[in-house]
């Protein structure tokens, strides 16, 4: 579920944006900042940090990281929040996660656009300012921790969608540790191109000796899929992947 999206870059607007999250998580605050790896994304990312640090507000800065890897670290971290900037579908998207990592409820939303409306942000002095911290092992501790949650060894040729998301830094340290060769399409990141369809990524699938696909949905939240020779199926998360591909 996104907080907010633009069809035209507008700095003032991203700015306001972390402006109106810090007014409404609340002075010393922290929040995870993540971003793809689309190059307005770069800047957006600065500027929702800039409108946190006016309220008061840490940013816990994970930088070029794929959406799940944000979410891992705000729940092992402990953090307040999480917001993960991205280009898709001809739009820059802000995704707001709460302190489980998951997405907040509407009401939040709602709360939040309230505030950028009415441009009431909360104010402090420049003793006061908000700070970066940055946190460069986001992607390392989440490939620890599902290789520590599940194990097995099983020998397969996977084909793998990334759909242009950072997932792609990912998916081959996670799956060679299970003996799983993936071949990546669609890994290219900073692009602003639209990806290609279901059908091209199916035409290669059937072509090719692969024992089975992977196409995972740029919002982490929806989960993927994992597709055999005669069906399709769906997982919540990469721990359900996991262990439907060591079932199969």
């Amino acid at each position: 579920m996104r907080l907010y999206a633009w069809k035209e870059y507008n700095p003032i607007d991203s700015v306001q944006l972390g402006c109106a999250i810090g007014t409404f998580f609340g002075k010393d605050r922290v929040i995870g900042v993540g971003r793809d790896g689309k190059p307005v994304c770069r800047f957006v990312r600065r500027e929702i940090i800039s409108g946190l640090a006016s309220t008061g507000i840490t940013a816990f800065d994970v930088r070029l990281v794929p959406s799940v890897a944000l979410r891992h670290v705000i729940r092992e971290q402990g953090i307040d929040a999480g917001v993960y900037v991205s280009f898709y579908d001809g739009e820059i998207q802000v995704h707001l996660y709460d302190n489980s990592g998951e997405n907040v409820q509407p009401e939040v939303i709602d709360q939040i656009l309230g505030i950028k409306r009415a441009g009431k942000f909360t104010r402090v002095g420049i003793e006061e300012l908000g700070v970066t911290t940055y946190y460069p092992n986001a992607m390392e501790d989440f490939l620890k921790s599902m290789h520590e949650r599940i194990s097995f060894r099983k020998e397969m040729k996977l084909l793998v969608d990334c759909q242009g998301d950072p997932v792609a830094f990912i998916v081959e340290p996670l799956l060679k540790k299970y003996g799983i060769e993936p071949t990546l399409m669609n890994e290219f990141i900073s692009g602003y191109g639209k990806n290609p369809p279901e059908e091209v990524f199916l035409e290669t699938f059937h072509k090719e000796n692969f024992s089975y696909g992977l196409r995972i949905d740029r919002d982490d939240t929806r989960g993927m899929h994992i597709y055999t020779r005669s069906q399709k199926l769906h997982t919540n998360n990469w721990l359900e992947t996991l262990a439907l591909l060591r079932d199969l």
